[in-house]
């Protein structure tokens, strides 16, 4: 089996499950809860945490010769 009969198969799992969320949902009169997105501590945007923060990646400075 290639990668995209394996890639094709979990999308069609994925899509299985989350209709069975949803008829779960409406069985029990619940939502199904959703996964919070977490924000950096450094600069309070989505997707990253403080170690992979691009304001910390970011060079330093070099020091102004007077």
């Amino acid at each position: 089996m290639d990668i995209d009969e394996r890639i094709t198969i979990a999308k069609d799992l994925i899509a299985k499950r989350e209709e069975i969320d949803r008829q779960l949902a409406d069985l029990f009169g619940g939502a199904v809860p959703t996964k919070k997105t977490r924000a950096c501590k450094v600069c309070g945007e989505a997707g990253h945490d403080a170690r992979s923060c691009p304001e910390t990646q970011k060079p330093a400075e070099a020091p102004k010769l007077v």
